[in-house]
């Protein structure tokens, strides 16, 4: 299970940010940590994410 699904969005996103920097043309990765910015209610970093 992901962290996002366990509702760790913060340590989501610090992780998501990490995987963008081994490969930064993963697309599901930025979907994902934009998602998680979301839920956090931070929606312009969201919006900036994707």
């Amino acid at each position: 299970m992901s962290l996002r699904a366990l509702g760790q969005h913060q340590e989501a996103i610090e992780n998501y940010g990490q995987a963008i920097q081994y490969n930064p043309t993963n697309l599901e990765v930025y979907i994902n940590k934009g998602v998680a910015l979301y839920k956090l209610g931070q929606y312009q970093r969201s919006n900036k994410a994707l």
